[in-house]
């Protein structure tokens, strides 16, 4: 179950992108199936863990927490410890990281 889950959950990312190339590194992303969410210091990005798993070579897991007081939830989080990026990607991107979701605390 938690794989066909893992099939069709999006996953974020923030994509480290090599120096005066944020524009090109974005068009390749989308041509590769990501979304693009926005570019600034990072590339925000969003695909299905699959296209993560078939480009980078990153895993998923599921992962259930506490995101708040009493309440519960399930994210996927990358069992590799790094992604390999690829090499007709090389030139462009730098690394990618992903992001625990936030834990929110009632006062």
């Amino acid at each position: 179950m938690a794989q066909e889950r893992a099939a069709a959950e999006t996953v974020g990312a923030e994509v480290e992108y090599r120096s005066r190339r944020s524009r090109a590194a974005a068009q390749a992303l989308q041509q590769q199936g990501f979304q693009v969410l926005g570019v600034g210091a990072t590339i925000s990005v969003r695909a299905p863990a699959p296209l993560w798993t078939s480009v980078f070579g990153v895993h998923f897991e599921e992962v259930t927490a506490t995101v708040a007081h009493g309440v519960t939830g399930s994210y996927l989080r990358p069992t590799t410890g790094g992604v390999t990026v690829p090499e007709d990607l090389s030139e462009l991107i730098a690394d990618v990281l992903f992001a625990e979701p936030p834990e929110f605390f009632a006062n």
